[in-house]
């Protein structure tokens, strides 16, 4: 694959990360109909530039997306939205990138979620439930706090460009 075409692979998936980030914030979702649009775009973009062979390392991508993220969504880490994006987008992307990206959002929206929670002054009791973890003590009621994920992906994916040396 060309320098070019490489790139404008990568500007793709950022730019349809970024409109699913835009989305998540303003409505908390990510329509359906963007995730459709959004693998559409991938699955032409990937037979035009690469063909065949490209769509074949893009079906091997997917699967590895979906086994690394379903059980995020079947745990309720992330919304359904997060996890049709997240697919959609791993179509433009390498098994191995889909790896860093999913490890690197991991971490991010571990991030995420920790300044959230200190953001709303609930420090103390998040410390507490995570000693409680490995002392086996009762755990402080808390409200559950919920990221927009699509921020932790984008970060996630852009942590694999460089991670991989692609940036």
């Amino acid at each position: 694959m060309g320098l070019n075409i490489n790139i404008l692979q990568i500007a793709l998936a950022i730019g349809l990360l970024s409109f699913g980030v835009v989305g998540d914030l303003r409505s908390k979702k990510v329509p359906n109909q963007f995730v459709l649009i959004s693998a559409g775009t991938a699955i032409i973009f990937v037979l035009v530039t690469q063909g065949l062979p490209g769509l074949l390392v893009s079906v091997l991508s997917l699967m590895a997306g979906a086994i690394l993220i379903l059980p995020l969504y079947l745990m309720k880490a992330i919304g359904g939205g997060d996890l049709k994006l997240f697919l959609a987008v791993s179509l433009l992307m390498t098994w191995q990138g889909v790896l860093i990206s999913v490890f690197g959002a991991l971490v991010w929206g571990s991030l995420l979620g920790i300044f959230q929670v200190a953001l709303k002054g609930e420090i103390k009791a998040f410390l507490h439930n995570l000693l409680a973890l490995f002392q086996r003590v009762k755990l402080q009621e808390t409200k559950t706090h919920k990221i927009p994920f699509t921020v932790a992906l984008l970060l996630g994916y852009l942590t694999s460009l460089v991670w991989g040396g692609t940036l």
